[in-house]
């Protein structure tokens, strides 16, 4: 090895030492610790079932202590298997979301930024991959569209995703799911299944919206007006307690009671063809959503908690004991874990996720996880917004944050600063940057971020810091090159567009 050599591998050694959670108090949520008394046993005989609920907030669920029932279903699931309290998404946007999901890379460093183009890149490998090539039969149903992009239906042998035209409801796509198992026959299988509600815009069946209080006077706010003249609307609103949020928020508790309706069918159809009993039920978010707690509803503006924060419950009757584990994790942490248990050999050094069990003799045991715990939104036309969370305390950092009354003509210009950027008339702003926005939660107290103490954060704040640029510094070294960023109107036709812009992503 040449001298120069050395140097690389001496430098991203240090970044790997100055990413990782090794700076954290041995009695700190993520540090490195003992393993835990939570074990489970190997799953490499079972299928595998990873169940994404859209936009699903874990505060809005029953099992995390929401006093509605919107959830029964999926309360009786975890209350026999596995919750993770505080489990986070790694983007607030849903391909960046998923692409960590799918790969165990960060979006940064795996490549995965940008509106259209972030998902994961032909050299990744993804979790169907994985599975595919250990054998399983594997499969894909969506009515979520987003999940068309071939980086996410790699590795897939049946491929069956709905369209914004076509749309499907969910209980089709339970029906279809269980198509799907039953073709399996005898095979292993593994299945990801993506269920679009409680994405906006919120429309519940009538029996949904009337079980969770529907009925109320109050129209909901009308999130397009809303963005279009934030200014006016705010005005009119006065904060989450007004009326037409709370109608919208009973809309969406209706759309998640209705989510929980067809996992329910799937998996009583799973049972009738016998096959329950050896499947094993991941069930998660790709990210929450946001109603007037820092100023805009929606998603894919920010990263604070209530569009992080994710349900993550693992079932698997005869393998998992039923318990909850306090310590946070990431999605990105979802793949190598999966391959753990199921004892599938597959390279993960590359990994920013961490496996969440270790080999304990005959049985796995819980170990939190050692790095520190980083999101990301890097749409650079848009938004760039990077979060890390290092034990209780969280820090946010953008160099591109746009205000809730500037998010709407930002997104309005979109096309044409991707446009202006292509052709080098506008140049395009870096991935990182001078820090424009700044805040330091302390998560533990402050739960709901609404006290910034970065003037008063101390080594809390030098080590959130460091952390994150020495993320930056592994990526200067390591990230994969993201795809080239096409024109909205070069990949879509004007109905398309006006679909995304009715789903609040343009």
């Amino acid at each position: 090895m040449t001298v120069s050599e050395l140097k690389f591998h001496a430098v991203v050694a240090l970044c790997v030492a100055l990413w990782l959670g090794g700076c954290s108090k041995p009695d700190e949520p993520g540090a490195s610790t003992p393993l835990s008394g939570i074990s489970v046993s190997s799953f490499k005989d079972r299928n595998l079932v990873v169940i994404v609920v859209d936009s699903l907030r874990a505060d809005h669920l029953g099992c995390y202590g929401y006093d509605k029932a919107t959830t029964p279903f999926i309360d009786s699931l975890a209350a026999n298997g596995l919750l993770f309290e505080r489990a986070s998404s790694n983007s607030s946007y849903i391909t960046q979301s998923l692409s960590a999901l799918f790969s165990g890379r960060l979006p940064t460093s795996g490549g995965t930024v940008g509106l259209f183009e972030s998902h994961p890149l032909d050299e990744t490998s993804t979790l169907p991959q994985w599975f595919a090539r250990a054998g399983y039969y594997t499969g894909i149903v969506s009515n979520q569209p987003l999940v068309r992009g071939k980086g996410f239906t790699k590795g897939f042998e049946d491929l069956q995703i709905g369209s914004l035209d076509n749309p499907w409801s969910g209980y089709e796509v339970s029906k279809r799911a269980l198509d799907f198992t039953n073709d399996a026959a005898d095979d292993k299988f593994m299945l990801y299944l993506h269920y679009l509600d409680p994405h906006q815009p919120y429309t519940p069946l009538d029996e949904f919206y009337e079980r969770l209080g529907g009925g109320a006077a109050a129209e909901p706010l009308d999130m397009l007006a809303f963005r279009k003249d934030y200014k006016a609307a705010i005005e009119a609103i006065e904060g989450p307690e007004n009326p037409a949020v709370q109608e919208l928020l009973r809309r969406y508790d209706a759309e998640i009671a209705y989510t929980d309706e067809c996992i329910e069918r799937f998996v009583k159809g799973l049972e009738q063809q016998g096959k329950l009993d050896r499947t094993t039920i991941v069930i998660t978010s790709n990210h929450g959503e946001e109603f007037l707690e820092h100023g805009y509803v929606g998603n894919a503006w920010t990263l604070f908690d209530e569009v992080l924060h994710v349900p993550l419950i693992v079932w698997a009757p005869g393998a998992v004991e039923p318990g909850r584990i306090r310590s946070r994790v990431s999605l990105a942490d979802l793949p190598p874990t999966l391959l753990t248990l199921f004892e599938i050999p597959a390279e993960v050094a590359g990994l920013d996720g961490e496996s969440l069990f270790r080999s304990a003799g005959d049985r796995f045991a819980f170990r939190p996880p050692e790095k520190a715990q980083i999101a990301e939104l890097v749409i650079r036309e848009r938004a760039i917004v990077r979060s890390v969370v290092l034990g209780d305390w969280k820090y946010i950092a953008s160099s591109n944050w746009a205000r809730p009354v500037e998010r709407y003509s930002v997104a309005t210009r979109f096309n044409e600063l991707r446009k202006g950027m292509q052709d080098g008339t506008i140049e395009p702003p870096p991935p990182w940057g001078a820090e424009g926005f700044e805040a330091l939660y302390d998560l533990e107290r402050d739960p709901d971020e609404r006290v910034n103490l970065l003037d008063e954060g101390g080594e809390a704040l030098e080590r959130a810091r460091g952390a994150l640029a020495a993320y930056e510094r592994y990526c200067e070294e390591n990230a994969l090159e993201p795809r080239v960023a096409a024109g909205v109107h070069d990949v879509l036709d004007p109905d398309e567009i006006e679909d995304l812009e009715s789903l609040g992503y343009l």
